[in-house]
């Protein structure tokens, strides 16, 4: 049943954890098993930020293109595994901007992840559960953006405060809800490519993004 309270929705990895680590290794990894070289991790992940497409990395990576399907595979399986999720940590603000967060209005996780048991078990174990209200079901039968947008749509009537992510997908995803959207660059794309995809604001922190939602409602 839909609610019809006001709402902020939060992506989660990239925008309230820090999954630099965890990504990184899963990278390492697979590659080394379908017999890639592993570039340095701070290269890796300023070209991820920059938006590089997988083909392109994977040949930097001394990976033959014939072989890319097969770290495209692994690395879907391997990323949502709980060994790499042990990696993840809160940025360092998010504790207080989502408690901040809730003196507005209701909140919730939006992810795109597609095992939602290891995704609960993680969002519980980091502390994240008890403060939001909801962890969203996103459903993989329709793309990115339109599937977080249904998950919302599904959980509240009313159309939400703002979408807080890392990527353009939120940034989408804002726009078929209606709402502003507001992109954090510390995660998973540079302030530039964000800013390219026009969303209301691009903001360091979620703890910025909760002050320019509070700001709007004064």
């Amino acid at each position: 049943m839909a609610t019809r309270a006001a709402l902020i929705c939060f992506d989660l990895d990239g925008t309230l954890l820090d999954v630099r680590v965890r990504h990184y290794s899963v990278y390492r990894d697979v590659l080394r098993r379908v017999g890639g070289e592993p570039i340095d991790p701070e290269v890796y992940w300023q070209l991820k930020r920059a938006g590089e497409t997988w083909d392109r990395l994977l040949t930097s990576s001394g990976l033959s293109p014939d072989r890319h399907p097969d770290f495209m595979c692994d690395f879907a399986e391997a990323i949502e595994a709980p060994d790499y999720l042990r990696s993840d940590t809160l940025f360092p603000d998010v504790e207080t901007a989502l408690e901040e967060a809730r003196t507005i209005s209701g909140c919730v996780i939006v992810s795109l992840r597609k095992r939602f048991d290891t995704l609960i078990e993680q969002v519980r174990s980091l502390g994240l559960s008890e403060r939001v209200d909801a962890i969203l079901e996103v459903s993989t039968s329709q793309p990115g953006a339109l599937a977080k947008a249904r998950a919302v749509r599904l959980y509240s009537s009313k159309v939400p405060l703002a979408v807080v992510g890392d990527t353009e997908l939120d940034i989408a995803a804002a726009r078929e809800l209606g709402c502003p959207a507001i992109a954090v660059s510390r995660g998973l794309r540079t302030s530039e490519l964000l800013a390219a995809a026009r969303p209301e604001s691009v903001v360091d922190s979620v703890n910025e993004a909760v002050a320019l939602i509070r700001s709007r409602r004064r």
